[in-house]
């Protein structure tokens, strides 16, 4: 039960801070493109990297504690990627007569995510050796 409660705590905040970042980015780059989106999930795939790798191996001395790890990992940065607008926004652009768009989207997506990931697992690496 305790797990619930952090999940859905992180949950909240993550789905409030996805919702700001995408409308600050609409405000300041438009809507022809989902920069919102891609900011996000690139954003989650680097701080989960981190976290995950923090929680394995740890500062010295130190245990990142389950509720940290699932409030963090599971609810704030589960809410705050979202795969599934990837998907719609994705075919949205091919539908709009933009595939250049659409398959730019895609492929930096996934290579900025893989990217982005390494990163964070790489820092944690260093930083905590």
């Amino acid at each position: 039960m305790r797990d619930l409660i952090f999940i859905a705590g992180g949950g909240a905040l993550g789905a409030l801070a996805r919702y700001g970042v995408a409308v600050q980015a609409r405000r300041l780059w438009g809507v022809d493109f989902p920069w919102g989106t891609l900011l996000v999930n690139l954003l989650g795939c680097l701080l989960l990297g981190a976290v995950l790798e923090a929680a394995r191996i740890g500062p010295p001395g130190a245990n990142v504690s389950r509720g940290l790890q699932v409030f963090l990992a599971v609810g704030f940065l589960g809410a705050f990627t979202t795969f599934s607008t990837f998907g719609v926004e994705s075919v949205s652009l091919f539908m709009a007569g933009k595939p250049g768009e659409a398959l730019a989207y895609v492929i930096g997506s996934v290579a900025l995510g893989l990217a982005g990931s390494a990163a964070g697992i790489l820092v944690m690496r260093t930083a905590l050796g």
